[in-house]
Order: C-alpha cells, then structure tokens, then sequence
C-alpha cells in the first residue's frame, strides 16, 4: 500500500503543475484554445480528486493496518507471558511430582525370596497406620474397618483412615506395632502385609524391624481399586 501511495503521488505532482500552468496561461489564449484548454483543465482536475481519493483510500487503509498490527503484537506477547507462566509451572509440578516419587519409593534391598510354610499373620498398612483385619476367632475386624459391600459371598472392607495404630512415633517404630509384631512367634509365622503406596515411607523401619527379629514377611503392592481375597496359596514365597 505504501508503495501504491508513493505511485500516486508521483502521477499527482505533474499534474499539479500541469494544472497550475494552464490557469497561468489560460487568459492569454484566444477562445478556441480557451475552451479546449478549460476542458483539459476539467479532465485534469477529475484526474486529480480520483487521485486524491485513492490516495485517501491508501492512507485509510495503512492506519487501520497499522492498528491491527499493534494488536497483534500485543496479544504475542501475552501469549509468550502465558506460554513462560505455563512452562514455570511445568517445571515446578515435575519437580513435585519427582520429590513425590522419591519420598514413596522404597529405596532398601529386599533378600532374596524363599518358600514358607508357617502360617500367615495378615495385616494391612496404609495411611500410615498399620491395621490388623482378623481377630484371633478368625472373625473381621469391623472396629478398624469399614464394610464396604456385604451383598456378596464376602465382605469387601477398607481401613478407617483414624483407627489402626500408627507405625512411627516420630522416626521410629510405634511400640503398639512392636507389642503387635512381638505376640507372633517367628519360628511359626511370616507376617503378610498388603501395603498401600501411601505408606512406603513407613514400611522402612518395619523392614528393618521384621529383618532384624527373624521374621519372613511377603508385601502385596495394594492401589485404588485393588482387592486383596484370602485363600490357599500354592508355593508361597517370603523374604
């Protein structure tokens, strides 16, 4: 559009002097070349506002360009704010959710497994808190959990986030799961745990305590959604 409005300028300019000489000149002519010179200086003057017009147009047009482009650049630059905002916030959310893997991984060794035939002494861990689900009898413990369905051939149940005993007091093991873990002798029993991913902090010092008194203990990786059944195992394995 500039380059169109600099054209026009340029076949304005003669023009403009090609006018300005014919009024010059124009009272000296005989009426003849009067008339025909005022009808070139009509043609010109309509060549002249045509122009005129279109430069105008121009002109009109390169402010409203000129307007649309400042806008455009304004929401660039929002949008690089926006895409910076949301590329921090990427980064700290992968931080996180790094820091959360590593707090919930269970970074000790784990023995080799082995066979067993001693009898299982089931409990639960989750929320940080360690619940036992059968009573002596054989019967649930509907104290520390909740029933979830009782229509079936079973109860389906999940442990009350307030009961139970927890694990740690502090950074150590609570003496009510010592007491717990103490009343089974482990010549005879290996300790089953179904541990949720809630709790693989906790489970540390449990390890250790179970590794060091002689228990054999087998984990069940529990997540939402998951249920642990009782029934005979064939060829169980501890560590």
């Amino acid at each position: 559009m500039t380059r169109q409005l600099q054209l026009l300028q340029a076949e304005c300019d003669p023009l403009e002097l090609e006018l300005n000489a014919i009024r010059t000149i124009s009272g000296k002519l005989a009426d003849p070349q009067l008339k025909q010179s005022l009808e070139r200086l009509r043609e010109l003057t309509d060549v002249r506002e045509a122009l005129l017009e279109d430069r105008a147009g121009y002109l009109s047009a390169i402010e409203q360009a000129q307007v649309e482009l400042t806008q455009t650049l304004g929401e660039l630059r929002e949008l690089d704010e926006m895409l910076e905002t949301l590329t921090a916030e990427q980064a700290g959310i992968s931080s996180r959710l790094q820091e959360e893997r590593s707090r919930r991984a269970v970074d000790s060794p784990f023995p080799e497994e082995r066979r067993s035939t001693k009898r299982p002494y089931n409990l639960t861990l989750r929320y940080g808190r360690l619940y036992v689900d059968l009573f002596a009898d054989g019967s649930p413990n509907l104290a520390d959990y909740a029933v979830l369905d009782d229509s079936g051939s079973y109860l389906v149940l999940t442990p009350k986030p307030y009961k139970g005993v927890p694990v740690l007091r502090g950074d150590q093991l609570s003496q009510e799961v010592i007491a717990q873990l103490q009343a089974q002798d482990p010549r005879f029993v290996q300790i089953d745990i179904s541990i949720w991913d809630d709790s693989y902090e906790a489970f540390q010092p449990l390890r250790d305590y179970l590794v060091k008194h002689d228990y054999n203990y087998r984990l069940i990786v529990v997540t939402d959604g998951d249920e642990v059944t009782y029934g005979s195992v064939v060829d169980t394995q501890v560590q």
